[in-house]
């Protein structure tokens, strides 16, 4: 039998504030569903008592707390995808 090369499979990070107009939560449920029915790893992280542009520290809205929250994760996240690469 023939064997096909699959590429690997890619890993979702979503962030996003609970409060926030412009995301639909049915959108990323769906993508959430997608993911794990495709057996891709998600990881979905939700920052309450933020808004939308919390991370943008030339906003208004920026939470510095959850700001560097967010960005610890993306790097975490980040670095298993090239602990992962560097492995295979």
């Amino acid at each position: 039998m023939a064997r096909f090369w699959r590429p690997p499979q890619v890993p979702v990070q979503v962030h996003y504030a609970r409060n926030d107009e412009l995301v639909d939560v049915d959108q990323v449920r769906a993508l959430e569903a997608a993911a794990l029915a495709a057996d891709v790893s998600v990881e979905v992280y939700v920052y309450d008592r933020v808004s939308h542009l919390f991370e943008d520290s030339d906003s208004a809205d920026h939470d510095p707390g959850a700001a560097q929250l967010m960005m610890e994760r993306v790097l975490h996240f980040l670095g298993r995808l090239d602990d992962e690469r560097k492995i295979g």
